[in-house]
């Protein structure tokens, strides 16, 4: 089975080239409802744009691929506004720079594991975004267990909020 980020690279990739407005691009845009979804699938993007299906190696690299005027109609089908990178890479809810998992191997087959990370969180919760586009409302402690760990992770995610 197809995860929905695959899914949602591919549409990337296919709207960046073909060019054509259709239902798709609000498919996608409500894939990305909020910041940290935004910046999933961006991140999502890049692996599937990367020889190997690597995610970016750090925040430079990243930055760089947003920044990349070949990306640029892609990302704005996917309602991403690469213009102002500082904003993109912060936090709707605690107003903080996201922790990124850099250098993550994607999948053809899809792709699940915990790549964007809040901060601080809002209320005892912090928001953690996953690669098949799902976001999830966890503990701190939680959070840096999943940040910290260096392999793949199963985490019931049965209740996630996206």
């Amino acid at each position: 089975m197809i995860s929905r980020i695959l899914c949602v690279c591919l549409a990337s990739f296919y709207l960046c080239f073909v060019g054509c407005e259709s239902k798709t691009d609000a498919r996608l845009k409500e894939l990305n409802e909020t910041q940290i979804q935004r910046l999933a699938n961006c991140y999502c993007f890049c692996q599937s744009s990367s020889p190997g299906l690597m995610g970016p190696k750090d925040e430079a690299s990243f930055r760089e691929f947003l920044a990349d005027p070949r990306h640029q109609k892609g990302f704005e089908r996917l309602g991403v506004d690469v213009g102002d990178l500082d904003a993109l890479l912060t936090s709707e809810r605690d107003g903080q720079p996201y922790k990124i998992k850099f250098g993550l191997k994607g999948s053809p087959f899809g792709f699940s594991e915990a790549i964007i990370f809040e901060t601080e969180g809002v209320d005892g919760e912090v928001m953690v975004a996953f690669g098949d586009s799902k976001t999830e409302l966890m503990s701190p402690e939680e959070s840096d267990r999943l940040y910290d760990s260096k392999v793949k992770e199963n985490v019931d995610r049965s209740d996630n909020s996206g």
